[in-house]
Formats: structure tokens, sequence, C-alpha cells
């Protein structure tokens, strides 16, 4: 006889609630059809993989961040199309994985999600593995700077005169981690017009922001531009430019090097080939026509896109 494996879960309230491992799954397969629906999208069926983890403090607070982390990928607006639909599901599944990952980062209680046999691997196309590892460090790098910086950001921003809205660090990240979203997910992708014009200079502007950080801009007309940048986001922007000073100090040098090591390899993110408009992905022919991309769910629940 075998004894049912009984599982914690975020409630509504952010309390935990143990339930029997066939709860959980029902559960699960409620929530995922619930934001289905939300999006306008019927899958007759959701595939799963379940991610244990140990009954231990550490673990408890990496499903806690994970959640935070997950309810990040909202959309203020509904679908027009079931294209749109199915794109915005997989920015959601997208993040859901980021989660998971990143929370174990910071929380490390099993063994890394994306390896090569791991839970997730044998689901997750391989160009998505290499980008969720990219933007998880980069995350893990900033979320480190932050933790250590709190003290001088607090500092900084009542010398500005700037109200310290957040009741920790965490919560600051995770401001980062919305606004982010919410410009590139809920605004870029949804403009009139392309996203993104060419590789080149998406990457050259990008790392421009990288050597504003390394000191490395010798055109004081830029330093001012992108300090400018910073500022005109709030709370996206604030951090950085309080903890910039203090790249040469302890513990401050060896957490600004893996911030900007990680963001300098995230450059590879930017792909000339992915393009949006109105919130619908296209892909660049070799003619350097845009042309749509065409979603579809497998009779299993899988979504894929025809990249044609």
């Amino acid at each position: 006889m075998f004894r049912e494996i009984v599982i914690a879960l975020l409630d509504e309230n952010a309390c935990f609630q143990e339930v029997a491992r066939s709860r959980a799954l029902e559960l699960g397969r409620e929530r995922a059809l619930a934001e289905d629906k939300v999006l306008g999208i019927k899958r007759n069926y959701i595939p799963f993989r379940l991610i244990l983890l140990p009954n231990t403090p550490d673990a408890y607070d990496c499903h806690k961040l994970a959640e935070e982390i997950r309810a990040v990928a909202q959309f203020k607006r509904v679908s027009n199309n079931q294209n749109q639909a199915l794109w915005m599901r997989c920015v959601q599944l997208y993040w859901q994985v980021r989660a998971i990952r990143l929370a174990n980062l910071v929380f490390p209680v099993i063994p890394d999600p994306l390896r090569p046999d791991g839970p997730l691997s044998q689901i997750l196309p391989s160009q998505d593995i290499e980008n969720l590892k990219l933007e998880t460090e980069a995350d893990k790098a900033l979320y480190n700077l932050l933790k250590a910086g709190e003290p001088l950001i607090i500092d900084w921003a009542k010398a500005k005169g700037i109200d310290w809205p957040f009741q920790d660090f965490q919560e600051l990240f995770i401001h980062i981690l919305k606004a982010r979203f919410k410009r590139h997910w809920q605004q870029e992708a949804f403009s009139s017009t392309f996203s993104r014009i060419d590789k080149k200079s998406d990457k050259k502007h990008y790392r421009q922001g990288l050597k504003f950080f390394s000191d490395q801009l010798e055109d004081e007309s830029l330093k001012k531009k992108y300090e400018q940048v910073l500022m005109d986001r709030g709370w996206e922007g604030y951090p950085l430019l309080a903890l910039r000073s203090h790249k040469r100090s302890q513990p401050f040098d060896k957490l600004w090097k893996a911030y900007l090591k990680t963001h300098k390899a995230a450059a590879n993110l930017i792909d000339d080939n992915l393009h949006f408009r109105k919130g619908l992905p296209y892909q660049t022919k070799q003619t350097s026509q845009k042309v749509p991309i065409q979603g579809k769910v497998t009779d299993d629940g899988y979504i894929y896109w025809d990249w044609t």
C-alpha cells in the first residue's frame, strides 16, 4: 500500500495549505484552465511537470518567491484574436519556468530544473532553455546587488527627497521585474509599429548602458542621457544610480562584476528574427519581410509555433 504524498501549496491568501498529491494536480489543472480562460484559450488537456520541493524553511521561501515572480506576467488587456492569446499565454508559461529557476537560484533547494536530465529539459526548446539560463542569471545578479545595497539605496533616496515605498529589497526586486514586463510586453510589444528595428542598434544601445555602469563612457552627454533615463524610470532606475558609485568598495566590487558579466551575456537575448506589432509575433524572412508566426495547440495541450 502506497502512502499519499502531501504537498504544501500557496493559496490566494498567501498562506500555505497542505494537500494530497492528487489534489495538488487537480488544483494546478484548475488554475491553468482559469488562466487560459482569461485569454480565451481552450485546451482539453493540460500537460504538467510536477516539481517537488523539500519540507524546509528555505523551500517555503523558494516557493513564495517563485509565486511572486510568476505573478509578474499579467497582461492588463484582453486578447484580440487566438494568435495573440496564444503568444500571451506562452509568455506566461515562460515566466512560470523563469520563476522556479530564479527562486531556486536564490534559495537553492533542488537541482537545477533546466539541467539536461531535469524535469523541464524534455519539454522546452533548447533555445528557450539557454534564454532562461541567461535571464535568470542576470536576474540573480540584480537580486544580490539589491540585497546588499538596500541600506545605501534607502539613504540615497532620502538624500534626494524620495520616499522608500517598499517593505524590503525583495519587494523592490519584484517591482523592477513588473516595470520591465510592463514596458516590454505590455507597451513595446503592443505598439502599432514594430517594436524592434534591427539587432545591431538594439545591442549597441544595450552595451552603451553597460559601459555607463562600467565608467567606460567618455561622452559626457551620453552619461547625462543614461542618468536621466534611469531617473525617469523611477524605482526601476534609482537603485542602480544609488549603487553605481560603490562599484569599487566591498562587497559591491564582486557584485557589480557579476551584474555586468551576466547582463553582457544577456545581450544575446536580442533576437533579430523576432518582432512584435500589436501584440503579435512576426519573423524576419531572408527578404527582410516580416511575416506573422502562427501558433497552434496540439491534442496533448502543448502550444507550438510554425516558423516556416
